[in-house]
């Protein structure tokens, strides 16, 4: 499997704190928590530089695999 897939299988695994409401159950730092523990994956495989942070990954490198893969579905 390679990084990109491992990262992906994560946010698949983690998509409800991820993605899901803000209740009494789930929280802003529970999200945040989960997208830190992805970026720090992300960086030891090497897919995500050192020199971002989580906001990097969390708003950028997500959104633009997302966005591709989009693109590759529609078509």
């Amino acid at each position: 499997m390679n990084s990109k897939a491992e990262i992906l299988k994560e946010i698949l695994e983690k998509k409800d704190v991820l993605f899901g409401a803000f209740s009494d159950r789930l929280t802003k730092e529970m999200k945040n928590k989960e997208w830190m523990n992805i970026h720090l994956k992300a960086q030891s495989l090497g897919i995500v530089p050192l020199n971002k942070d989580m906001s990097y990954t969390r708003y950028t490198f997500w959104q633009n695999i997302r966005k591709n893969t989009m693109v590759s579905v529609k078509y």
